[in-house]
């Protein structure tokens, strides 16, 4: 399996289960299926930058650490090297 998506995997597991939230209810905050959540959570799709920072957000988690703003900057020098700046 790509690092990559075991990275990002393991930080949106992480994100959901400080917030204590279950893939049910993240998914309805999110507007998709818990399915798309397990799916995220197992690396087995990758999830898009705008879906990410949805996540984070519906997970309201306030106290990012270590793992969550290492996915976030990978996201971020992705972005900017996708529509450079």
């Amino acid at each position: 399996m790509d690092e990559y998506l075991v990275r990002t995997a393991k930080a949106l597991e992480l994100a959901r289960m400080r917030s204590g939230l279950s893939q049910q209810k993240l998914a309805a905050r999110m507007g998709v299926n818990r399915g798309t959540i397990a799916n995220w959570e197992q690396g087995l799709a990758a999830i898009s930058l705008p879906m990410a920072m949805r996540w984070l957000t519906a997970a309201a988690y306030r106290r990012l650490d270590t793992w969550t703003l290492a996915f976030i900057r990978a996201c971020l020098s992705i972005l900017k090297m996708t529509f450079p700046i």
